[in-house]
């Protein structure tokens, strides 16, 4: 019986998921590795945050996923995918746990000493869907500040938050600092500002515009939504420290103290050894068109750079689009078929920022439209995602 393993928990392999779940197959043996339990939707992460939502409303349970499809689930980190092998490389969760926050060269010397604790799984075809993780420039205090990815860092601090402010006085202000202006940090900066009406959020990000990839109209609505929710924001500033200890941080133009802060500015992609497979020097994997690394693996979303369009962003939207081609591409290799199904960036993708109070920007394109419609559509596409 040929093996298959599905490296992550991503939103490709949550599809793939779905399929079995309607269609199962009991001729293959399917086997998923993550280090989440959870694999939460992003696009509902700021409605969770605001109070919107609840916490399993955006979130699958991927063990549960796995019961339901057939597909066994372990939950381990997964440290090294060898093509050459054709084996995947595995540490226990509690030992990732003890040296994770250790620098590269650690964790190298306790690969070496500790080869009994490192699992090895053989497999006849792979599927991987790894995501990509926020770029940790400086090290940070998880008491009171997080980095956007994994997403789990915000839901675990949103729960943070929850717990803190519940004993703080209501009129006793706190600052927080929110790094980079991008889509997601928007997002959570008006989400945060409704839900806790005593922390003041302020916006730093090196970039000279927010939500560079917006239309101008957004862009102008953005701001004066920013502005009507007394959110400050500077741009073309560049952060240069954080002091942990003293809860400041240091730009390129100032010093500023905070009680929390959040960065979400750059990723970068999983710490994982891939050997035999074609890398760009930042460790992300090299796919055709048809999401293909080559004959028995298949790749998809932010761990990828597509061959023939290599600066596509890192963004949601891409990774949905690719999720079901990855899938029949996968099907045709178990079927000892070539891949026939490829995969187009599209030039103009839909993007709908929520702005708080249900209320969204569409942008799409030239076109911009702001209000509770918009909030709507985007609330029925999100929970239509979220249906098993």
């Amino acid at each position: 019986m040929k093996r298959i393993i599905l490296a992550g928990g991503g939103h490709g392999h949550i599809n793939i998921l779905k399929e079995l779940i309607n269609n199962p197959t009991v001729d293959y043996e399917i086997h998923l590795i993550t280090d989440f339990n959870k694999q939460y939707y992003s696009g509902m992460l700021p409605g969770f945050v605001e109070g919107i939502y609840k916490e399993e409303e955006i979130s699958f349970d991927v063990k549960n996923l796995c019961e339901k499809a057939g597909v066994n689930y372990i939950n381990e980190k997964i440290i090294k995918i060898d093509s050459d092998e054709k084996s995947v490389s595995t540490i226990l969760m509690d030992d990732y746990i003890e040296i994770k926050e250790k620098p590269s060269s650690y964790k190298e010397k306790w690969y070496l000493e500790n080869k009994s604790k490192i699992n090895t799984y053989e497999f006849d075809f792979i599927s991987m869907n790894l995501g990509s993780y926020s770029k940790k420039y400086f090290p940070i205090d998880s008491r009171n500040s997080r980095y956007v990815k994994p997403i789990c860092e915000i839901v675990d601090f949103k729960n943070l938050l929850d717990t803190k402010e519940h004993f703080i006085d209501k009129l006793t202000f706190k600052e927080m600092i929110i790094i980079g202006s991008g889509a997601s940090a928007i997002e959570l900066a008006i989400s945060i500002n409704i839900k806790y009406p005593n922390i003041n959020v302020k916006i730093i990000s090196s970039s000279k515009e927010l939500a560079c990839r917006f239309n101008k109209g957004s862009k102008g609505k953005l701001r004066e939504i920013l502005k009507a929710e007394d959110i400050s924001f500077q741009l073309n500033e560049d952060l240069i420290d954080v002091d942990r200890k003293n809860k400041r941080i240091k730009t390129d133009k100032g010093s500023y103290s905070y009680d929390y802060l959040i960065i979400s500015s750059g990723i970068e992609a999983c710490d994982i050894e891939y050997k035999g497979y074609e890398t760009t020097e930042d460790n992300y994997i090299l796919v055709d068109d048809k999401l293909c690394a080559n004959n028995f693996s298949v790749c998809m979303g932010d761990m990828i750079c597509l061959k023939s369009n290599p600066n596509i962003p890192k963004v949601g939207v891409f990774a949905l689009r690719q999720a079901p081609i990855l899938f029949k591409n996968l099907i045709n290799m178990l079927n000892n078929k070539e891949p026939q199904y490829k995969y187009t960036p599209q030039k103009k993708y839909l993007q709908i920022l929520n702005c708080g109070s249900q209320k969204a920007i569409i942008n799409y394109g030239n076109l911009s439209i702001y209000g509770r419609l918009a909030w709507m559509l985007k609330d029925h596409i999100d929970k239509k995602y979220m249906n098993v």
